[in-house]
């Protein structure tokens, strides 16, 4: 066998390797998106093609593949997060698409963003990766009402951003469904309703000096 044939065997199984790693990771993806928080290894080999076995090669133990799977799961997500024509527009338009895109977020990823949380509990570097894309999803927020949030000092401005997004967490979302029945265009108007209530007593108003 000579140095160029060996260097492609090599090559070959570092790339099986890395596509079989990914297909892990895919496989947890999509479980978790069928609503199973801590779905197993046997769960997660199965769907993904592989060995039990295996996943080892590819993860030290169950704890880095959730780790793993969990940083696949935010990466899929966080493109999602950006808002077309963030910032432009009337207020009602910008409220109505910021509305639309959350709840967009909150049908095709909820049951992700749901086990992200779960497995935070117990994983302080996953709780970091989640306080990172709250921390996107913040600064798209602030961007998005820039001219409305800009009338108040930073102290207030940051107290009016959180409570403007509180009912958009995932939990309260959810209860709003159960509340009215189902009703996806009931939920939509108590969101877009409460964005209005917040935001358009400072449409009009002259900028505070920082």
């Amino acid at each position: 066998m000579n140095a160029m044939s060996g260097e492609a065997k090599i090559d070959g199984r570092a790339l099986r390797r890395e596509r079989n790693r990914t297909a892990v990771l895919d496989a947890a993806f999509e479980i978790f998106a069928e609503g199973h928080i801590e779905p197993s290894v046997e769960r997660v080999a199965d769907r993904a093609g592989v060995s039990n076995r295996s996943i080892y090669r590819y993860f030290e133990d169950r704890d880095h593949l959730e780790q793993a799977a969990v940083t696949h799961a935010v990466e899929q997500i966080l493109p999602e997060l950006h808002i077309v024509d963030l910032g432009l527009g009337t207020l009602q338009e910008r409220i109505d698409r910021f509305v639309e895109h959350r709840l967009r977020i909150h049908q095709r990823y909820g049951a992700v963003i749901r086990a992200v949380r779960r497995a935070a509990e117990t994983q302080p570097a996953i709780a970091q990766e989640i306080e990172a894309a709250v921390l996107v999803g913040n600064a798209l927020f602030s961007e998005n009402f820039a001219r409305e949030l800009a009338i108040v000092g930073p102290a207030e401005r940051l107290k009016v951003s959180l409570g403007a997004q509180m009912p958009f967490r995932i939990e309260t979302v959810e209860f709003l469904w159960n509340a009215l029945g189902g009703e996806i265009e009931d939920v939509r108007e108590v969101l877009t309703d409460h964005l209005v209530r917040v935001l358009e007593p400072l449409s009009g108003s002259v900028p505070i000096s920082a």
